[in-house]
């Protein structure tokens, strides 16, 4: 952080025009009109300063439509059931792989999950956040639903692996392929998109008048999320079977990518100030997606 420079909110605000100018220059590139996004920043700053903050605001469709496709963002991030997996990878591993070390087969997904992440970086400004999202969620939903069916099919063969020896499964049963390549796939695609585009698009679509507590309530809504998925998770398993978990998961996967598609607007190169006056067209409609 050493290296970050403010925003150029906080400069306006400090009035520190020169140094506005400058961060908006460093972020937006020598061609681009900072001038009007100078005066677009300053203005919506001055009617949020002139009116303050009243938690009325959140009954204005510029900050309950936002609120509202971001709190939805967080659960469906959560109950993809990324961070279950995360935490019970060795469990997953030990329940269903034949044929590989479950250790191993955890440092293969978290090296999966450190390099996927620069790809994300690479792709994010080119392609745009609803396209990531929506391919991700795709992935997630596939890869999910073939772990599903791998438990399905070697649940027998779980049953009684304790009559084989160690040595010699029976390698016509054993598709412990199929579960690491779509643990894999499942998580890469996470990283792809889901673990951090939810952050980033609930930072550019919450207008800045109510930025603060709109954030804080988004977030407490994906922690809590989080805290029931993992929660649940090994009784979910007792009571739906592992297939039914996984089934769920890319269940939910599926809805997510459906609601990016039709309710997230693509924020790639528009302004925060652009993106309010998309949020003020639903002034006087009572439809979110469009």
């Amino acid at each position: 952080m050493l290296f970050m420079p403010e925003t150029p909110h906080y400069c306006i605000i400090k009035h520190e025009r020169n140094k506005a100018l400058s961060v908006l220059t460093w972020l937006r590139g020598e061609d681009y009109d900072i001038e009007q996004e100078y005066k677009n920043i300053a203005l919506d700053l001055l009617s949020t300063e002139s009116a303050g903050f009243h938690y009325r605001e959140f009954f204005q469709p510029n900050l309950y439509i936002p609120l509202a496709i971001t709190v939805t963002l967080m659960m469906l991030q959560q109950f993809s059931g990324i961070d279950a997996v995360n935490f019970y990878t060795v469990t997953i591993f030990q329940r269903s792989s034949l044929s590989i070390n479950d250790h191993v087969a955890v440092i293969i997904v978290i090296a999966v999950q450190v390099v996927v992440p620069f790809v994300s970086v690479t792709l994010i400004d080119r392609c745009g956040r609803k396209i990531l999202l929506i391919v991700a969620g795709a992935g997630m939903c596939l890869s999910a639903s073939t772990f599903g069916i791998y438990y399905k099919l070697t649940e027998n063969v779980n049953v009684n692996y304790t009559e084989w020896t160690a040595t010699t499964p029976p390698t016509s049963l054993d598709l412990t392929w199929l579960s690491l390549t779509s643990l894999i796939v499942y998580t890469s695609s996470f990283s792809l998109a889901w673990g951090s585009i939810p952050f980033l698009i609930m930072s550019e679509i919450l207008p800045t008048k109510g930025k603060g507590p709109a954030s804080a309530l988004a977030t407490t809504v994906n922690w809590l999320s989080l805290f029931v998925v993992t929660k649940t998770f090994l009784k979910m398993s007792v009571v739906m079977t592992d297939a039914g978990v996984f089934w769920f998961f890319g269940g939910v996967c599926f809805l997510s990518t459906i609601f990016v598609a039709l309710c997230v607007p693509e924020t790639k190169g528009r302004s925060l100030e652009e993106i309010t006056k998309y949020f003020n067209r639903y002034k006087h409609r009572g439809d979110i997606c469009s």
